[in-house]
This record gives C-alpha cells, structure tokens and sequence, in this order.
C-alpha cells in the first residue's frame, strides 16, 4: 500500500529488518528492543516513542546514547515527529554516533563472549 502524500513510504505487514535497515536514512519506531537493537548494528538513527512494556526504558536509551530522538507524547504528534525526523535527518551528530554505536557492537565477539560467561558460571558453582 502506497501513501498518497510520500511515494517513498510503504506499509506492509511483515519486514526483513536485517535486510531493510542498511538502506534507511532513519528509522521511526514505537522503540521495541529488538527493532531499535538490528537498527543499531546497522548504523541507522532512530526517532522513538513507546510507554508500553519495556518501550520507555529502550525509548529513553536512544535519547541518552545520542543515536537518535525520543518523541514524548503519547500518541505522537504529526508535528513533534516531523520536527523530530528533520533534526536526525539534518544534524550529521546523530548518524556518527549510531555508526559508533554499529561499529561497537560489530567488535564484540557475541559467541566468545557467551562462552566465557558460561565458563566462569561453571567454574564458579563448582567452588561451592
């Protein structure tokens, strides 16, 4: 489905994000962990707004690293939102630091890092 006003949007029931996310400029979220977490490893800022769920704590996270905007109200104003996408699409601060953000988490060894998790969980429950 097509949006009359932007032939640039789409609307679609289902998204492969790790797929999608590489050719966004921005992404806008209702701040689910998991969206807001593929769109970090893929470098792209975020605007958000979510209360529901864990939402408000990943919402005000995006806000604080710096990799995006967090819109307050609760629904999203059309105004707050689009004040909001301009200043991430126009301010180059936001896209650096979701880069920096992207390239911290491609440098962490996510299978290494587990195993010596576990490792250390063994090791320690092995001592009492």
């Amino acid at each position: 489905m097509t949006n009359a006003h932007a032939p640039n949007v789409r609307v679609a029931e289902f998204l492969d994000y790790s797929a999608l996310l590489p050719k966004l400029s921005l992404l806008v979220t209702n701040g689910g962990y998991r969206t807001v977490s593929l769109a970090l490893k893929a470098g792209v800022p975020i605007v958000a707004s979510g209360r529901t769920e864990d939402r408000a704590e990943v919402v005000a996270r995006v806000a604080w690293s710096g990799v995006g905007l967090q819109v307050s109200s609760t629904p999203p104003l059309a105004a707050e939102l689009r004040e909001a996408i301009t200043r991430v699409l126009t301010e180059p601060s936001f896209r650096e630091r979701a880069k920096l953000v992207s390239a911290s988490l491609a440098a962490i060894d996510t299978p290494r890092e587990v195993i010596a998790i576990l490792d250390s969980l063994v090791t320690r429950s092995r001592r009492h």
